[in-house]
């Protein structure tokens, strides 16, 4: 994550580098070695803070790496947020472990366990064919595995836009009209047929929605993984795919369901060998979007009145068939109240969904 805290903003590959699959010429986030899956493994911090300040304006960017395994992104935003409290003065502590009593503190990482120990539950759930076994994953690809050349693509989507497609369909969301958009465009970039059945893969924050609720300061992982499935995706209107993924949306957000899929996961007796559908969705034939949207980013503020913009390291993120949504950072004035998406892609996949009309207009160039 980058946060620009003090100064102006610039853009271009000179800041935050290209698309391309290559390091970032300014390293504004911190590096380490690679990470792995496996718990028993872990090598290098788990948590990097990077201060850069930028000669020529004065400017501050704040870069910060996280481990999945610390915590997502949206425990990731509250340490944030309590950091910049500090700064300003003020107290951080309630902003980690809220204003109930020590039960309901953020800090408890087992709360999100509560429920998942009757063994005599069924452990059935929908986890099951979501999740596919494999062998450990490891810090990166074998030595002899070379990686094809992925491109990262970045569109700003107005909400007059995602209103456009939505057409009468006022139920459906700005999340499910560009997890749609995005699912149809990727497919016919690849050159996917209509027969052939893909599926688009999401994650849900189950703070609020898992019964009993977490506390919004829950510091750890309460992300949950949903698909949907179709076929002929690439021929299929906007609309109608995101009915699709609407519905998914809404069965995968369900408290029974995200119990069961706790009661599923610590049924497993090799956790390390679970696969989420982001690992699958890379260098395959689905996709995978992750909605960071309603991040409170704007919030963070370390006395500026909020960061003056926000992005995300380019590098990193070219990843093939996996996106992740923002809101559009405030330093573009066109840009306000949009929605920008980035998107990984391998780079012949690129060009063609580069050439699309369905998304061209709102590519961001350079």
């Amino acid at each position: 994550m980058l946060l620009q805290v003090v100064g102006r903003w610039r853009t271009g590959d000179d800041v935050f580098g290209s698309g391309q699959h290559e390091a970032q010429p300014l390293g504004l986030v911190p590096t380490h070695p690679p990470h792995s899956s496996n718990t028993t493994t872990i090598e290098g911090p788990l948590f990097s803070v990077q201060l850069t300040r930028l000669l020529d304006d004065g400017g501050i960017v704040l870069g910060v790496s996280v481990h999945h395994i610390l915590m997502d992104v949206q425990g990731l935003c509250t340490v944030l947020g309590a950091w910049a409290a500090g700064v300003r003065g003020k107290d951080p502590l309630p902003r980690l472990v809220g204003g109930g009593d020590q039960a309901e503190s953020g800090m408890i990482r087992t709360l999100l366990l509560c429920g998942t120990a009757d063994k005599t539950a069924a452990v059935e759930s929908e986890a099951s064919s979501i999740f596919t076994q494999g062998p450990p994953l490891t810090g990166g690809p074998p030595p002899s595995f070379s990686l094809p050349r992925m491109q990262l693509i970045q569109l700003v989507l107005p909400s007059a836009a995602i209103d456009r497609f939505r057409g009468d369909a006022d139920f459906l969301s700005s999340n499910s009209i560009i997890s749609a958009l995005l699912w149809s465009a990727v497919c016919r970039a690849r050159g996917i047929s209509d027969d052939v059945e893909t599926s688009l893969a999401f994650v849900v924050d189950g703070r609020r929605r898992i019964s009993p609720p977490l506390p919004p300061e829950y510091l750890g992982n309460a992300a949950f993984y949903g698909m949907a499935h179709g076929t002929g995706v690439g021929s299929r209107c906007v609309e109608e795919l995101a009915r699709l993924v609407h519905y998914a949306v809404a069965a995968a957000t369900q408290s029974a369901s995200l119990r069961a899929t706790l009661r599923w996961i610590e049924a497993q007796p090799r956790k390390d060998t679970l696969h989420n559908p982001f690992v699958t969705a890379f260098l395959g034939k689905n996709v995978a979007i992750s909605n960071w949207s309603s991040l409170p980013l704007a919030d963070i503020d370390f006395g500026t009145g909020g960061p003056f913009a926000w992005d995300l390291p380019r590098s990193p993120l070219a990843m093939d068939g996996i996106a992740i949504i923002l809101p559009a950072s405030p330093a573009v004035a066109a840009w306000r109240g949009a929605l920008t998406v980035y998107l990984g892609l391998m780079c012949d996949h690129a060009d063609q969904f580069l050439r699309d009309e369905r998304v061209r207009e709102f590519v961001v160039e350079g």
